[in-house]
């Protein structure tokens, strides 16, 4: 939403006053990475009731857009399509929910300064020779806790320091650093680290602009609406970045041996 949201504006001509409602609060704040505002994040509850209130009185006489193609609503039909034909997901969604077709994209701008490096530095990341890994994903199934861990083990056999990224109060892999990194500060720390590893999660679109060694891992096969998700949510095919390293597997084994491969 936030890359396209210019040309939605654009195209259905709105210069009048409006409020992006967003039912996460991080959600939101990824929205403020693209300039966006007002926003108002609300609770999955509230926003259920909103939704219901659009389909009572119809969405145009309620003067609201439902961006999400799956949001509870008619609209979720088009859920049994997804990855028809080898459309990817940015396509499913600006062409499919929001008819655009010529696209003039925005880009996130993240929060930089010498005090992020400072920061970084105090918490044992080493400029150049630190991978971060997201190892989590809620939508798509992800590799094992023992997977990272021996991942973790062979990086830093060949002299990298390894973080997790981690959330509220879940555990780092085993063995590693764990970092709490603010969205807004994503940028500014995997350029300062130097690599990003990662089950596909919403954190990859965010990350795709970042100049550093990017992995991603979709697990072989795994089914996503009438196609794959390795196919379905391609960050290449959908570009959003062209170096991009994507890792499709079906043994744990296999996967360590590619990934290590870039090292």
């Amino acid at each position: 939403m936030g890359r396209l949201f210019d040309e939605y504006l654009r195209k259905e001509r709105i210069d009048t006053e409006y409020i992006v409602i967003q039912p996460s609060e991080v959600g939101g704040r990824i929205l403020k990475l693209f300039g966006i505002a007002p926003i108002e994040c609300i609770s999955c509850e509230e926003k259920n009731a909103i939704l219901a209130f659009g389909a009572f009185i119809g969405f145009t006489a309620a003067n609201m857009t439902v961006f999400h193609f799956n949001s509870g609503i008619h609209t979720g039909i088009m859920n049994c399509v997804e990855g028809i034909h080898n459309i990817d997901f940015f396509s499913m969604f600006s062409l499919g929910r929001l008819n655009l077709d010529v696209l003039a994209l925005r880009v996130p701008h993240f929060v930089a300064g010498a005090f992020l490096k400072r920061k970084l530095i105090g918490q044992g990341v080493r400029e150049g020779k630190t991978v971060i890994l997201f190892p989590r994903s809620n939508s798509i199934p992800s590799p094992s806790e023992e997977f990272w861990k021996k991942l973790s083990i062979e990086l830093k056999r060949k002299g990298y320091i390894v973080c997790t990224n981690v959330i509220y109060d879940e555990e780092p892999v085993y063995g590693t650093i764990p970092l709490q990194i603010p969205i807004e500060e994503i940028e500014g720390t995997l350029c300062f680290a130097g690599c990003f590893i990662g089950s596909r999660s919403g954190i990859c679109e965010v990350v795709s602009s970042v100049d550093c060694k990017k992995i991603v891992i979709y697990p072989y096969g795994y089914r996503w609406g009438s196609g794959y998700v390795d196919e379905y949510f391609n960050i290449r095919n959908m570009q959003l970045c062209a170096d991009m390293i994507e890792i499709s597997y079906s043994q744990e084994k296999m996967l360590l041996a590619q990934i290590l491969c870039h090292f």
